[in-house]
């Protein structure tokens, strides 16, 4: 297996895998998950959000910290409201095509079973 290696000529390491760790670190949580997915395009204020995913708004608004701290998402601030959006939606694609190979799997172990009985 040859190493990886990334446009620049450079190995994977130092500089490269500190915020790759971080982003990684706040993505491992259901309910970040789902605000990840919930932000789409779009730029979403924390009540919006709490409404989609079902959360309070504090639960929300602490969420939130935790993936604007590792750069996931970004923060406006308009008047007195927050509204947040994705930095990148290749974060998001790959979660949403995680979920979608997870429920594959899922239907087709189903399959698998109803056919098995």
């Amino acid at each position: 297996m040859e190493p990886i290696s990334l446009p620049s000529g450079e190995g994977i390491g130092g500089q490269f895998v500190a915020p790759i760790v971080t982003m990684f670190a706040a993505l491992a949580h259901a309910d970040r998950l789902r605000l990840v997915v919930a932000l789409g395009d779009d730029e979403l204020s924390v009540n919006h959000l709490a409404d989609i995913v079902d959360l309070t708004p504090d639960d929300v608004r602490r969420h939130l910290e935790a993936l604007e701290f590792a750069g996931v998402v970004a923060v406006t601030h308009h008047c007195e409201l927050s509204f947040y959006r994705l930095t990148d939606q290749h974060i998001r694609q790959l979660v949403v095509a995680h979920l979608e190979d997870a429920d594959r799997r899922t239907q087709s172990e189903k399959r698998g079973e109803r056919e098995a009985s």
